[in-house]
């Protein structure tokens, strides 16, 4: 987590334990497309099951960037939270679309 975000919150439920949400400011969403030549170099010697070590890092960063990017546009509405987010991964012809969405909120201490 970068310095930035960590009086963010983030939580994949609907709330926090110990929070009230006192406003909630809307959707935000945000995707990375990523283009996966290696993916078609590795396929075939994957074929049979195993995990994509070389497809794993790459993934995560794009998620990590994914969800960045998220706390930035939830930030910029003013909120100090996201609530219900969600991380989704779908491959595409040339490579893998990351999306992640979740609702921007203010949340107080209770």
């Amino acid at each position: 987590m970068k310095a930035s975000e960590e009086d963010f919150l983030v939580t994949t439920t609907s709330h926090f334990d110990g929070m009230v949400i006192v406003k909630y400011l809307g959707v935000v969403f945000e995707e990375t497309v990523m283009l996966a030549s290696i993916w078609r170099r590795l396929s075939l010697k994957y074929t049979f099951g195993g995990e994509l070590g070389k497809l794993a890092k790459p993934l995560k960063e794009a998620r990590e960037r994914t969800v960045g990017r998220l706390i930035e546009q939830a930030k910029s509405l003013g909120a100090n939270a996201i609530v219900g987010l969600h991380v989704d991964y779908e491959r595409v012809v040339d490579g893998f679309i990351v999306s992640a969405y979740g609702t921007a909120v203010v949340v107080e201490k209770s």
